[in-house]
């Protein structure tokens, strides 16, 4: 297999067209070499692509705990065929890759500090605040105690937002070692922002935190929740960002106006 520098891995339920234009869109903003493996949670994808890998998931489940399962088999299925890539870039299949060289730039940090087991955006408060409640908490802890069959747990203050973020092959190697991505933890003990950044301090990484949501975005991630505060109309933020997460999100604007634009700009380099 010819060398890989990325691994992108996208769990989705949605429609073929959508994966379509996300690979699209994910290839030309590589600058790297680049492998995509779509993890279908709908069964509905039957189209094949060069580079691009099609799995149907395992599981049929639909919790926060299993979104990053799911995620999860794709990176394991890389490893049992042997991928030679070098990092891991996560994302949901509405977080739209606007500018070229987010790779790049992911994997220069991470080749930076090998301490780094985790980039990408920091979780909100709302989020920090629901999951630090005295009972959540003492529930999550004793439920990893019993995954990790360890006497005592100590929680990282801070947690990634799941839906774009970026982990070096070392610490999905170890993940995969420990058992940690087996088809046996399908369902985690708390939501998956939370497994992914105890599990990556646990076994002695860091989390890189690069702005926080939704008041603290950073080029070149924009990555946020819908909610209170919906995400910024993607063709009016800085130049800088290159991606945006979550297109489907943006008030008065739907999902395919914006998906045509960036398709105009890839294709054609303008607007038609």
């Amino acid at each position: 297999m010819d060398k890989v520098k990325t691994l992108c891995v996208m769990a989705t339920s949605s429609e073929p067209k959508v994966i379509e234009d996300q690979v699209e869109a994910i290839r030309w903003s590589c600058q790297t070499p680049v492998e995509i493996v779509v993890v279908d949670d709908c069964s509905r994808t039957d189209w094949k692509q060069d580079g691009c890998h099609i799995l149907q998931s395992n599981t049929r489940r639909h919790t926060p705990a299993a979104v990053g399962y799911k995620v999860n088999e794709g990176i394991a299925w890389a490893i049992d065929q042997g991928m030679p890539f070098e990092m891991v870039m996560v994302l949901d299949d509405d977080a739209l890759p606007i500018g070229k060289g987010l790779d790049v730039w992911a994997l220069n940090i991470l080749e930076d500090d090998p301490e780094i087991g985790l980039l990408g955006v920091m979780d909100d408060m709302l989020a920090r605040k629901a999951y630090s409640k005295p009972s959540n908490v003492e529930k999550m802890m004793d439920a990893m105690k019993k995954w990790h069959n360890v006497s005592e747990w100590v929680s990282p203050k801070d947690n990634i937002f799941y839906a774009v973020n970026f982990q070096p092959r070392s610490i999905v190697e170890l993940f995969n070692q420990q058992g940690v991505l087996h088809p046996s933890r399908e369902v985690w003990p708390c939501p998956c922002e939370t497994y992914q950044s105890w599990m990556t301090e646990f076994f002695g990484y860091k989390q890189k935190f690069w702005g926080m949501y939704p008041d603290d975005l950073v080029p070149p991630l924009y990555s946020m929740h819908h909610g209170s505060v919906h995400p910024e109309d993607p063709r009016k933020i800085s130049l800088d960002f290159k991606i945006h997460h979550s297109i489907r999100n943006v008030k008065n604007v739907g999902e395919w106006e914006i998906r045509k634009h960036y398709r105009n700009i890839r294709r054609f380099g303008c607007l038609l």
